[in-house]
């Protein structure tokens, strides 16, 4: 079996090829990925999967460096959440609250989700995100930029629904129930949010100062036409 068939379940690993576009097309397999953390990888192991998904960038939302060193990727390192911040300020468990979170986690770490998009748009070959878990910072990030180049609204819930939750993750068990689901529930109510204060995710993008150059060749990079 290959490196991604024994490693994806594990560290929350998928393309997000073949979601639905609206208007027609679908997401080109081979462009962007998401998962969890390959920390726990040897390095064998990390460099046989990024070379057989064609990964020629690694972003890491977290703080950490040099998790990656080794591998022949380009590495960035894009925190989404300042240090020091707290990741959940409204504990209340609802899955309201977790989409107020994300929106919040977005909203702090625009000059990071600038990047990011610039980055997807541009790279030669694959771009993999991940966080820690692979559900909440890289949930949200990959969410923005599927709707940005007219993801269906049920397919970009459909795909963070996938995730489900990382068994006996430490970050995640400390959390509020609800926090650590990915119930489709709290990706409506984080694009609700996202739409009555930017209009749609192509109008968040566009607010952060992505350009309109960057944001056509996202559109053309990730999106296969025709189908």
């Amino acid at each position: 079996m290959s490196p991604v068939g024994r490693l994806a379940r594990d560290i929350n690993l998928r393309d997000v090829a073949g979601l639905r576009v609206e208007g027609g097309g679908v997401v080109a397999s081979g462009r962007l990925y998401r998962s969890g953390h390959l920390d726990h990888l040897r390095l064998s192991e990390r460099q046989a999967l990024l070379e057989e998904l064609g990964v020629t960038d690694i972003v890491d939302l977290r703080h950490r460096t040099g998790c990656h060193d080794g591998v022949t990727v380009t590495r960035h390192t894009h925190p989404l959440v300042p240090l020091g911040t707290k990741p959940v300020v409204d504990p209340a468990d609802t899955y309201e609250s977790v989409a107020d979170w994300y929106l919040r986690q977005l909203t702090i770490g625009t000059e990071s989700l600038r990047r990011i998009v610039e980055l997807v748009a541009t790279s030669d070959g694959a771009t993999l995100i991940h966080c820690h878990a692979g559900k909440d910072r890289t949930g949200s990030v990959v969410a923005v930029i599927l709707s940005a180049v007219g993801v269906t609204r049920e397919d970009v819930v459909a795909d963070y629904a996938r995730t489900g939750t990382v068994e006996g993750d430490a970050f995640l068990d400390a959390l509020p129930p609800k926090f650590a689901e990915s119930h489709p529930d709290t990706m409506s109510h984080l694009l609700d949010k996202i739409e009555r204060k930017f209009g749609s995710g192509l109008g968040f993008i566009e607010a952060i100062g992505v350009e309109g150059g960057v944001i056509r060749k996202l559109r053309e990079r990730l999106v296969r036409e025709g189908d």
